[in-house]
């Protein structure tokens, strides 16, 4: 049996979940952690990896994954200096975006709970037959903004196997996966649109952090880009995500240390 569909190439389904996966994969892994991980000294950073390493092995189905390292040796060898650079450079701009939030005292706000999540809440309780503070208690009830605006409490734990892991694997997603996807678009326009969409797509990302994070990581996204269009590989837009977790890593041990008492100086990996 013959079933006509208006795009039969199956391929391009599986792009389309892979897209979708890819946007949603960071808080894919937050809500697992949030659900069921939160009480357990799960770290949520390992998390992420977990989900985004069995969304690469949905993508390697579609893109062979030695297609992402065709280029000759020679020039992803002359394009890791440039790399480390660029990785360098999307450091100091998330500095420059935290320093001008930090002046408008709009870094990480802490969410409150609004009349819609009280009403619910006491909807519950008289549901099941218990006072509010109870209730609360029982289902220990989390505001999810906060767990998002609190981002000390998900950066406990971190080591530098996890920062090295998330970024390749950021970088397989977001760089590999869908650079590949924009060379099967037939004009050079559409090229062009999907490079810039997997931009804002990897700072999408990271929009439940805040808006600074967003801008952040979209210029890291453009560093990475710039990287991968350089050497026509992957391994040095690796190399400059792995720069900037490392120093971005070093940065809040040592902000931890100094300034335990100031919760703007965390950063987002």
């Amino acid at each position: 049996m013959t079933i006509l569909t208006l795009i039969p190439d199956a391929k391009t389904y599986g792009i389309a979940i892979l897209l979708m996966l890819s946007l949603g994969c960071s808080n894919i892994a937050s809500h697992i952690h949030s659900r069921w991980f939160a009480h357990k000294r799960t770290n949520s950073i390992l998390l992420q990896w977990i989900v985004k390493f069995f969304i690469i092995l949905f993508g390697i189905t579609i893109f062979p994954i030695q297609e992402l390292f065709l280029s000759p040796l020679w020039k992803q060898l002359v394009a890791l200096p440039i790399a480390v650079l660029l990785g360098i450079f999307a450091l100091k701009f998330e500095f420059y975006i935290k320093r001008i939030l930090l002046r408008r005292r709009k870094y990480a706000p802490q969410a409150t709970m609004n009349s819609r999540y009280i009403y619910h809440q006491a909807t519950a309780s008289k549901k099941f037959g218990m006072t509010s503070s109870h209730f609360a208690g029982k289902t220990n009830l989390k505001n999810i903004h906060e767990h998002h605006a609190k981002q000390d409490a998900s950066l406990t734990g971190f080591n530098l196997r996890d920062i090295i892991l998330v970024a390749i694997g950021e970088e397989i997603i977001f760089r590999g996966f869908l650079w590949q996807f924009s060379l099967l678009m037939p004009s050079l326009w559409l090229n062009y649109t999907v490079l810039i969409f997997s931009v804002i797509l990897f700072g999408a990302s990271h929009i439940s952090m805040g808006k600074g994070q967003f801008l952040a990581k979209t210029i890291l996204g453009t560093c990475c880009l710039a990287s991968v269009l350089f050497a026509h590989s992957i391994l040095p837009a690796i190399i400059t995500h792995v720069i900037f977790n490392i120093c971005a890593y070093q940065e809040m041990i040592k902000a931890n240390t100094q300034y335990t008492h100031k919760r703007e100086y965390s950063y987002a990996l």
